[in-house]
């Protein structure tokens, strides 16, 4: 029985925002190639092995760059349930962020930050731009997290 990397994939007869049919290669989770769709060859080979690997067909399916978030704040993601914006305006926001930091610890942003970024990458997000509160009264422990998030994430999703 052949093997295979579980990131060995043909995806074929993708279309692109062009309008052009294309085979796409990924090796060892990397685009390898991309070419013009041609007939099926039953499986991508690996180009060092020659083994196949899995197909996937995209026959109308429209091939996209993977997303990237530009404006979260993952110093304060999936705090709907904790946080109540009593006056439901930007001010109010505000306030009810400032007043709920003293309840956060470096666990609890760290926590909620894996989550939402592993909501992001589960929907194909590659890329999240964060901004988070640093003042008086907060600190520095957000950029701490993040930047500790950054790092032991960074080969999954740029932070």
């Amino acid at each position: 029985m052949t093997s295979y990397h579980c990131s060995d994939i043909l995806i074929r007869n993708a279309t692109t925002a062009a309008g052009t049919r294309v085979d796409i290669t990924i090796v060892d989770g990397v685009i390898g190639r991309v070419d013009t769709a041609g007939p099926a060859s039953g499986g991508a080979a690996r180009p060092d092995t020659g083994a196949p690997g899995h197909v996937i067909d995209a026959t109308g399916s429209l091939v996209l760059p993977a997303p990237a978030e530009p404006h979260a704040h993952l110093d304060k993601a999936l705090l709907a349930q904790r946080v109540t914006n009593e006056t439901e305006d930007l001010p109010g926001a505000i306030d009810a962020i400032i007043a709920a930091y003293r309840t956060m610890d470096d666990a609890d942003v760290t926590q909620r930050g894996i989550a939402a970024l592993q909501t992001a990458v589960a929907h194909g997000y590659t890329a999240v731009r964060t901004h988070l509160d640093c003042r008086v009264g907060i600190g520095s422990a957000p950029v701490r997290v993040l930047a500790g998030l950054r790092e032991e994430l960074r080969d999954v999703v740029d932070l």
